[in-house]
C-alpha cells in the first residue's frame, strides 16, 4: 500500500486545461480550483525468484519476476463523485523485475535487501526494501551459515 498527494503544479496544469476547455465550449471565463488530490494503491501480487549462493560473501542472492494487481484510488474534496475521480480509480495489472540479497545471521534468521521496479499502464516506480526474516523450517544445506 502507498498513498501520495499530487504536486500542486500538476494539479494547477490540469485546472488550466479545464479552464481553457470551459472557455472554448461555453465562452465563459471561470477559475477552476480542484484543491488537493491524493492517489493511493493497494496491491496484491506473486513473485518468483531464482536463488543462488555467494560463498565469499556468505550470502544468498536472487533475481526474479512478478505480477501484481493494483487497486488505484483517487480522492479529493473537489473531485469527489466526478469524472476526475473516476479516471483516477482503476484496477491495473503490474509486472516487476527484482534483485535481492539475504545475509544469514543464524540457521533460522536473515537480514535482506531488495530492489524492485514495477511497471503498470499509467505508473512506474522503483522500490527498495530492507528487513529481517525468521525461518520456521530447517534451511537447505546450501543455505546454512558457514556453508
Amino acid at each position: 500500500y502507498w498513498s501520495s498527494d499530487f504536486e500542486r503544479s500538476e494539479v494547477r496544469g490540469f485546472e488550466e486545461q479545464l479552464e481553457r476547455l470551459i472557455a472554448r465550449e461555453s465562452g465563459q471565463v471561470t477559475d477552476v480550483d480542484l484543491g488537493e488530490i491524493s492517489w493511493s494503491d493497494l496491491s496484491f501480487g506473486v513473485d518468483g525468484h531464482f536463488v543462488w549462493a555467494v560463498p565469499w560473501l556468505g550470502s544468498l542472492t536472487y533475481a526474479g519476476l512478478g505480477m501484481t494487481a493494483h487497486f488505484l484510488n483517487g480522492s479529493g474534496e473537489a473531485i469527489s463523485n466526478t469524472f476526475i475521480e473516476d479516471l483516477l480509480d482503476s484496477l491495473s495489472a503490474g509486472f516487476n523485475a527484482h534483485l535481492g540479497l539475504e545475509m544469514p545471521l543464524s540457521d533460522r534468521s536473515r537480514l535482506f535487501g531488495q530492489g524492485k521496479y514495477e511497471v503498470m499502464s499509467d505508473l512506474r516506480y522503483l522500490e527498495f526494501r530492507i528487513g529481517g526474516q525468521i525461518m520456521i523450517g530447517d534451511p537447505l544445506p546450501d543455505e546454512r551459515v558457514g556453508s
